[in-house]
Parts: C-alpha cells; structure tokens; sequence
C-alpha cells in the first residue's frame, strides 16, 4: 500500500485552527486594543508632553501586536509547524519598530508633524510583519501573503474599532490623573467599539495562508516504480 510522508498538516488540522484563531483573536484584539488606547491617551499624557504622549501609544501598539502574537499561538500550536516561529517573530518585529520610532520621533518630529502619530501605529505595524515575512520563508507556503494579509487584518480592526468609538473626540479624557482609574475608565468604556474591531480582525482568520511550506517527500513505492522503469527503458535498447 502506498503511504505519502507530508509535513502540511491536514485539512481539518487547518479548519480547525481558522476557528481557534477566530475564537481567541476576538478577546485577544479586544483587550489589546483597548489597553493600547489607555496606554496612549491616559499613561502617554500622564508622562507629559507630546514626545512621551506619542511614545505611549507606540508601546501600547507594541503591546497589542504581542497579545495578538500570544493568542494566535495559543490557536495555531499542535496544528500548524511554525506558530512559535511566527508569534516570536511578530513580537519581535513589533519591538523593533517600536526602537526605531524613538530616534525618529526625537529627531524627525518637526519634519514629519502629524505623520508622527499615524507611524505610532504602522511603524510597529509594518516592522512586525516584514518580520513575519522574511522569517516564515521556507515554513509557511506564502509569507509574503501571510504578511500582507495579518497586517490588513489588523490595521482593519483597529479602524472599525477607532471609528466607532468616535475616533480622538471618542478617547478624550476628562483628567489623567489618577492615572489609574482614568485609564480603567477608558478601557472600560471603549471595550465594546474594540469587540467589534476584534470581530473584524478575526473574520480575516479565513483568508489566512496557513499551509505549511514544505513540499510532500515522495512516496517510496513511486521511487521503486519509477527506478524499475528506467531500468527497464536502459535494458531494451
């Protein structure tokens, strides 16, 4: 009987990590974004100034990209090879962007003027999934696509979570200080906009390119087959 080794985990094995990711991304976005909001609005004002105010929504970013990383592990683990490749190497990629915002952000912040605050996203942002990217070659069948698709999914959740909470006029707080409670106040408040961004990050879990990127080694029954025919072709000439 002819037996096929492949290291692409099985259909099932991958519809059933689409529902995991699905499952764990809704909280998962939910509670990052809405930290990561508190972190910039109430912490990043508390600190003072609009360096630290800036600072504090890139770590908040950063923040979130990692809870997404850990929950996505927590879905994708047992079912597809390279999950804690990929959630180290979107953690990390995060934590580089968020180093390379700093010396932007003290140098280029008179030339780039409002451009600052949107890179306090994107720039985590996209280092994370250049990150991904480079590091998932080899391991999962398109990283490329991968990447694009993970930063698509999250950038559109973000989106649908700031618009429907009112966007800034919807995160103003009325004092930072206490800093805690202040910040509990807004998470709280903003939780159920940031459900809804977590219900569309997670519909993207179907689209993902979950395929492991290693070819199926061949069968040793086609190996025999095909080596008796050669032998056979050579023998008749």
């Amino acid at each position: 009987m002819s037996t096929t080794t492949s290291a692409q985990p099985l259909a099932p094995s991958l519809a059933t990590a689409r529902v995991r990711w699905a499952l764990v991304g809704v909280p998962a976005f939910a509670i990052g974004w809405a930290t990561a909001s508190a972190v910039g609005e109430v912490v990043g004002e508390a600190w003072g100034g609009d360096f630290l105010h800036q600072l504090g929504h890139a770590l908040g970013t950063t923040l979130h990209i990692g809870l997404l990383s850990l929950a996505g592990w927590i879905a994708l683990r047992g079912r597809v090879p390279w999950a804690s490749r990929w959630a180290l190497a979107a953690t990390v990629g995060a934590a580089v962007g968020l180093a390379v915002f700093v010396p932007v952000l003290t140098f280029a912040v008179d030339a780039l003027g409002w451009l600052t605050i949107a890179l306090t996203l994107h720039l985590p942002l996209a280092a994370s999934a250049v990150t991904q990217a480079v590091v998932l070659r080899g391991h999962a069948r398109r990283p490329g696509r991968w990447a694009v698709v993970w930063y698509v999914a999250v950038l559109a959740g973000i989106a649908v979570a700031w618009f429907s909470s009112g966007g800034v006029s919807g995160l103003h707080v009325d004092a930072v200080h206490p800093i805690l409670p202040n910040a509990a106040e807004l998470w709280w408040r903003i939780m159920p906009q940031c459900l809804l961004g977590g219900i569309c990050y997670a519909a993207f879990a179907f689209v993902l390119p979950l395929a492991s990127g290693r070819r199926s080694l061949p069968s040793p029954d086609r190996d025999r087959k095909s080596s008796d025919q050669s032998f056979r072709e050579r023998t008749s000439r």
